[in-house]
């Protein structure tokens, strides 16, 4: 099979993988974020900085704001919904 601690050696290099694909992510989230540059880039943005948000504080603040004003554009979007039925 193997041995006890290739569970434990296999854990540690996914963990470091983490931060350099992290970091890919982020960075190619970026370009592809630009204007005029086609491609899902916000998205992977956020799955990079997901993916760091274990190692990095900074990246943890940055998918918390993120998740923040995720819910504060829901809750204007709900509250302009309902005031546009409001008139008809």
């Amino acid at each position: 099979m193997g041995s006890p601690d290739s569970g434990v050696r296999r854990n540690g290099l996914l963990r470091t993988l983490r931060i350099p694909v992290g970091l890919l992510l982020v960075v190619v989230g970026a370009v592809l974020a630009l204007p005029l540059v086609p491609g899902p880039g916000i998205p992977i943005l956020f799955v990079g900085l997901a993916m760091l948000s274990d190692h990095f504080t900074w990246a943890r603040k940055a998918c918390e704001w993120i998740r923040n004003a995720a819910g504060r554009l829901r809750k204007r979007a709900h509250a302009f919904r309902g005031r546009a039925e409001s008139r008809l």
